[in-house]
């Protein structure tokens, strides 16, 4: 996926936005990560993948914006963790 894509979608621009999709099965645990470059452009994925298996969820955003900025924090950085869970019911 290409940078800027969130930008584009939002512009006043009428130009349609083409934008690349993919489904995936979910397990329960699973954690998404949506963040903007300032993150991925400053810390390295594997650095990103350890921070999320350490942390719970708002630990491992603090985390990864703290360590995009002691890596230089040359843009705003944003991040937002979502976790999947599988509930259950009981009859």
């Amino acid at each position: 996926m290409s940078a800027h894509v969130l930008t584009q979608a939002l512009s006043a621009s009428a130009a349609p936005v083409k934008l690349d999709t993919w489904t995936e099965p979910l397990a329960d645990g699973d954690l998404f990560l949506l963040c903007s470059d300032g993150l991925t452009r400053q810390v390295p994925e594997v650095e990103i993948g350890s921070a999320l298996a350490i942390c719970d969820q708002a630990a491992a955003v603090r985390l990864l914006i703290d360590m995009a900025n002691a890596s230089g924090g040359h843009d705003n950085v944003t991040a937002v963790v979502v976790g999947w869970n599988v509930m259950t019911s009981i009859e």
